[in-house]
């Protein structure tokens, strides 16, 4: 199913208690405003480390239409920021000016350092990858009852996700406060926190060419949702 919101995907047995694994779609953090300037779309600076940030650095980007067409390449640079939001000029090939709502994608550099294989501006392709991959693997699954959740707007105040919870609901079943929620991200590693309801939020760290091995964090984290009868939040991350 889709609405403005996601995109949902529902595989398993739905005689079973629904299990959420959540992620979201990638879309532009910056788009070019009225007044010819490169605007962060939603994506709000703490003041305490603007002094932290490199106002200089030419930072390689691409150009899409607002329909989401390739259009160019070029950068952005000379960044400020204007209500601790960035704001920067742009050399785009070929052009003197693009349109009003012109998207801007970081360029995505991609190596391979030891064991590891480095994306720049994945965030969120590689989570999104793995999820596709989910499907595939326990689509065919009894155990287990998971709705596939992609969000559409998270840069912008995590939009999306904070209607879906405000509605309560998914195309396919109510959310209740204890629907297991396992939420995917490019993010650094982070340690046991409280979630905002008191329960548990279980945080771990993955390889991204660890995570469909039967021995995963991942994996074993769904099976124990997937079983489990207490409310809990996973969140998993990926690197």
């Amino acid at each position: 199913g889709e609405d403005e919101l996601a995109i949902y995907v529902k595989i398993g047995n739905r005689s079973l208690p629904p299990v959420i694994i959540d992620t979201h779609l990638d879309h532009p953090g910056f788009v070019v405003g009225t007044d010819n300037f490169v605007h962060s779309l939603g994506s709000f600076i703490n003041p305490k480390m603007i002094n932290q940030i490199s106002f200089s650095e030419k930072i390689p980007v691409e150009f899409y239409t607002s329909k989401g067409m390739p259009l160019t390449k070029g950068y952005i640079f000379d960044n400020k920021t204007e209500n601790n939001q960035i704001k920067s000029r742009y050399f785009a090939e070929n052009f003197l000016q693009l349109p009003v709502n012109t998207q801007v994608f970081p360029t995505i550099n991609t190596g391979k350092k030891g064991d590891y294989f480095h994306l720049r501006a994945a965030d969120n392709m590689a989570t999104v990858s793995v999820c596709l991959s989910l499907i595939e693997l326990l689509s065919d699954s009894t155990d287990c009852n998971i709705t596939f959740i992609f969000t559409k707007l998270e840069e912008i105040y995590q939009l999306s996700a904070t209607g879906i919870a405000n509605r309560g609901r998914t195309p396919f079943e109510n959310i209740l406060s204890h629907t297991p929620i396992l939420v995917l991200e490019v993010a650094p590693v982070l340690t046991k926190a409280q979630s905002d309801n008191g329960d548990l939020a279980i945080a771990s760290s993955e390889n991204i060419f660890q995570t469909l091995n039967p021995n995963s964090t991942l994996l074993k984290s769904i099976k124990t949702i997937c079983q489990s009868e207490k409310t809990n939040l996973h969140f998993v991350s990926i690197y």
